[in-house]
């Protein structure tokens, strides 16, 4: 989070990504179920269609503060939720959501 606050690009990945590093180790860790791998594609058509533009393995991205309220304006009317089906952290971040993501890490990066 320091890191992407200080303007970091977000590398798309396909796979298990940063986050689910640490899972790897297990003997049959979750994140390279089928299941979850599907949930990443429905949540790459989603971005790429709310970003009106492909979405590829490779391509960097930086949470400015506009891409950065336009994705938080998207999931929290539902827009962006389709990926979110079977998700076990699914009610967790529709009240994070709901309270308008006031208490998150992630602050927008500014443009100027």
């Amino acid at each position: 989070v320091v890191r992407l606050n200080a303007g970091e690009e977000v590398l798309i990945v396909e796979g298990p990504d940063d986050v689910c590093r640490p899972l790897l180790a297990q003997t049959e860790p979750h994140c390279k179920n089928a299941d979850v791998l599907e949930r990443d594609r429905k949540a790459e058509r989603s971005l790429a269609a709310l970003l009106s533009r492909p979405i590829e393995v490779g391509q960097g991205l930086v949470l400015t503060a506009p891409l950065l309220d336009q994705m938080r304006d998207a999931f929290r009317v539902g827009t962006t939720r389709q990926a979110c089906v079977g998700c076990e952290w699914s009610s967790l971040c529709a009240s994070v959501a709901a309270c308008g993501f006031d208490r998150t890490r992630l602050r927008p990066v500014s443009t100027t």
